[in-house]
């Protein structure tokens, strides 16, 4: 599962450290099924996420692909990310318009390793932000 920032109202949180629980409502009892923990850190001009978060990190054995998710780009702006091995070698990329909330990439044929994934926001064709991701694969 993954999550863009925003709380049920659809609005992004504040900076500060949260936690996420699966909370399985189907048994008698609400049960919390997994749980984790993390830090938001928000643009305070933008109101967006001023990071991108990669999930599931790391990518276990029975998941194919990987999630880059990230604040709701505004009309003008594009993101894109690359995924590199750790000599450099450019494995796999991806791209998402105006509206976007995430990019997923197939990383399901790579070996188990340390992997690096260069987000960038693009806006009138120059780059507005850039974020490098370390990612695991466990393959």
């Amino acid at each position: 599962y993954t999550w863009d920032g925003r709380n049920s109202q659809g609005t992004v949180v504040d900076s500060g450290s949260y936690t996420i629980q699966l909370v399985d409502q189907q048994a008698g009892s609400p049960t919390v099924v997994a749980s984790r923990g993390f830090v938001v850190l928000k643009d305070p001009a933008s109101q967006q996420l001023a990071t991108v978060i990669a999930a599931p990190n790391p990518v276990g054995p029975s998941d194919r692909s990987l999630s880059l998710v990230f604040a709701a780009l505004p009309a003008g702006q594009s993101a894109q990310v690359t995924l590199y091995s750790l000599p450099g070698e450019r494995l796999v990329s991806g791209s998402a318009g105006p509206g976007s909330t995430r990019i997923v990439l197939d990383v399901g044929a790579y070996a188990s390793g340390i992997y690096f994934a260069d987000f960038r926001v693009i806006q009138n064709g120059g780059l507005r932000s850039r974020q490098i991701l370390r990612v695991a694969l466990q393959h």
